[in-house]
């Protein structure tokens, strides 16, 4: 379907964000069986994200033209910053509810 690895870098990249938000936002208390749907979830969202930062290498590698061999990648990056921040920006502002 796509023979650049660029692309599918930035498909993985979303697909991975929207599978990690998925798994926090389907249930709201889980049960045993649903907490092993949301690992499940959560395993392929991580395994999508891989899948995203490695195939941006390989974009990288083989000189794709265009600039989605980075976006891909830089999409991970600025999530998983994000992630990390969210403690620090919960120190500062407080818990408020929305």
């Amino acid at each position: 379907m796509f023979k650049n690895k660029s692309t599918w870098s930035v498909i993985f990249s979303i697909l991975g964000i929207i599978l990690y938000i998925i798994s926090y936002r389907i249930f709201d208390n889980p049960t045993f069986s649903e907490k092993m749907i949301i690992a499940i979830i959560i395993c392929g969202s991580l395994v999508s994200m891989f899948l995203s930062i490695r195939y941006g290498i390989i974009g990288m590698k083989k000189k794709e033209r265009g600039p989605f061999k980075y976006i891909g990648i830089t999409i991970i990056f600025l999530f998983f910053v994000g992630i990390a921040l969210s403690p620090i920006f919960m120190g500062l502002f407080g818990f408020r509810e929305p």
